[in-house]
C-alpha cells in the first residue's frame, strides 16, 4: 500500500510539473530554436576533369552546407550531367556554350526554389530561396576580366529587376574592394587596376549590400586569391548582404585554398526560425455539431483529470487554454484534410463520367450527374474561397489606415538605414 501510494505521489507530482511547464509556454509564448544555415562560394578553376570533380565533391560533403556556388565550373550546357551530385543537393546552373566561364548553386533538396534568371554566358544565375518563412534571393556570380563596368551595370539593373530587396551575392568578382586592405605583393599600377568599378560600389550602395567579412575583420589582411604571374594575393572573392542579414550571421570565414587557386568562403546565417504568428480560430469549425460536442467533451475530461487541490486554479485555466487551442488545431487539420480529399473525389469522379459521355454523347442521365457534381465542386470552392475573403477582410481592417505592416514596407528604406547589427 505504502508503495502504490508514492507511486501516486510521483505521477501527482509529474503533472503538476507538466501543467507549470504548459504555463510558462503559454505565458511567454513557444521558443523555436534558430536553425544554422551554411552557404559557401568557390572558384573551382574547372570541373571538366572527372578526377578534379571526385575530389571537389568529396571535398565539399564534408562541410554540410545547405547552398553552395562554385564558380568557373567550365562545363558546358549540355554536358550538366556532370555537375550532378546528390549529397550536395539540387543543382541549378548558369553555363555557357564552351568550355568557359560557367556557375552551378547547389541547394540543400527539401527547400524551395526558384530560378529568376541565368546568364547564357555563364556569369550570373539568380534563385528565390524559403527557408520556413524567410523569403530572399541568392545571386551567384563569376565576374570578367575586362569591361568589368558593363557587367556590374548589367548585375545592377538585374537585382532591381529581381525585386532583390533582401539577397545574399557571392562569387568570384576579379577585383578587390579596399586595394590597400584587399591587394598585396604587386605594383601600384596592378593594384589600381584591380579595384573594382564605379559601377559596383553604385550598386553595392543602391542595393544597400555589405561586407561583413571586413567589418568583422576589421584590417586583417587575408586573401582568396594567388597570382603565380604576379605573385600577389587578392581577396576577390567574397559575400556581400543586404542589412537584414547583419544580425543572424553566426560566422563568416575564408577557407584555406586547396584544390584550386581559390579559397572557398563560408558563411553560417541563424536562418529557419518560425515566425510567431497569432493563432486564430477557424470559425467554420463550429458549422458542425460534431466539433462543438467533441471540444466539450475534452474540456470536461481535462478538468476532470487536472482538478485537484494541488494544483492552483488559475494555472489549470491557463494550460486549459493550450489544451483547447491543440484540440481545435487538430479539428481544423482534419475538417481541411477531409475538404481536399472530398475535392480531389469529385475532380476523379467528374473525369470519369466525361470519358463515359465522350464514348456516348446523347447519354442524359450522364449529362445530369455531371452537373450535379459540378454544381458540388463549385460550392467546394465557394467555401473556400469565402474563407480565404473572410481572413483577406480581416487582415485589411488590421492593417488599413493604421501604423503598421503596410506602412513599416513603405518606410523600409528609412528602417535600413538605422540597423544597428553591432555595438
Amino acid at each position: 500500500m505504502l508503495k502504490l501510494w508514492m507511486d501516486r505521489k510521483q505521477w501527482e507530482e509529474q503533472d503538476r510539473k507538466y501543467l507549470q511547464w504548459i504555463w510558462r509556454q503559454c505565458s511567454r509564448g513557444f521558443r523555436v530554436p534558430k536553425m544554422a544555415t551554411k552557404f559557401l562560394t568557390w572558384n573551382v578553376n574547372g570541373l571538366n576533369s572527372p578526377q578534379k570533380r571526385r575530389k571537389v565533391f568529396h571535398y565539399l560533403k564534408q562541410f554540410k552546407n545547405d547552398i553552395i556556388c562554385l564558380q568557373e565550373t567550365h562545363v558546358k550546357l549540355e554536358d550538366h550531367k556532370y555537375l550532378m551530385n546528390a549529397k550536395l543537393g539540387t543543382p541549378y546552373i548558369a553555363s555557357a556554350p564552351e568550355k568557359k566561364n560557367g556557375i552551378v548553386i547547389y541547394v540543400r533538396p527539401d527547400l524551395k526554389v526558384k530560378v529568376i534568371e541565368a546568364d547564357k554566358l555563364g556569369r550570373y544565375i539568380i534563385i528565390d530561396l524559403t527557408i520556413e518563412t524567410k523569403n530572399f534571393k541568392v545571386v551567384g556570380i563569376y565576374a570578367p576580366n575586362q569591361q568589368q563596368g558593363k557587367f556590374y551595370e548589367l548585375l545592377h539593373k538585374k537585382l532591381i529587376d529581381s525585386d532583390c530587396k533582401s539577397c545574399i551575392v557571392m562569387g568570384d568578382w576579379n577585383g578587390v574592394i579596399d586595394v590597400k586592405l584587399d591587394k598585396k605583393g604587386s605594383s601600384k599600377n596592378i593594384q589600381t587596376k584591380a579595384k573594382l568599378p564605379k559601377f559596383f560600389f553604385d550598386m553595392k550602395d543602391d542595393m544597400e549590400l555589405r561586407d561583413l567579412w571586413r567589418e568583422r575583420s576589421n584590417n586583417e589582411q587575408d586573401y582568396t586569391f594567388f597570382s603565380d604571374r604576379h605573385h600577389s594575393f587578392s581577396r576577390i572573392d567574397f559575400i556581400l548582404i543586404t542589412n537584414d542579414f547583419c544580425s543572424r550571421v553566426k560566422k563568416i570565414k575564408i577557407c584555406p585554398r586547396t584544390l584550386s587557386d581559390h579559397s572557398p568562403v563560408w558563411l553560417e546565417l541563424e536562418i529557419g526560425e518560425k515566425s510567431r504568428r497569432t493563432w486564430r480560430l477557424n470559425e467554420n469549425l463550429f458549422r458542425y455539431d460534431v466539433n462543438v460536442l467533441e471540444c466539450k467533451k475534452q474540456m470536461k475530461e481535462f478538468f476532470i483529470l487536472n482538478m485537484n487541490k494541488e494544483t492552483p486554479i488559475d494555472m489549470v485555466w491557463d494550460a486549459s487554454k493550450a489544451f483547447m487551442r491543440g484540440v481545435l488545431i487538430n479539428q481544423n487539420n482534419a475538417y481541411r484534410r477531409k475538404q481536399r480529399q472530398k475535392k480531389e473525389e469529385l475532380e476523379k469522379e467528374i473525369k470519369k463520367k466525361e470519358q463515359e459521355l465522350i464514348l456516348n454523347p446523347g447519354d442524359q442521365k450522364t449529362r445530369e450527374i455531371i452537373t450535379l457534381l459540378r454544381s458540388q465542386f463549385n460550392m467546394l470552392i465557394s467555401d473556400q474561397v469565402a474563407t480565404n475573403l473572410q481572413y483577406a477582410k480581416h487582415n485589411n481592417f488590421c492593417n488599413a489606415n493604421k501604423p503598421g505592416r503596410w506602412l513599416a514596407y513603405m518606410l523600409r528604406k528609412k528602417q535600413k538605414t538605422r540597423t544597428i547589427d553591432k555595438v
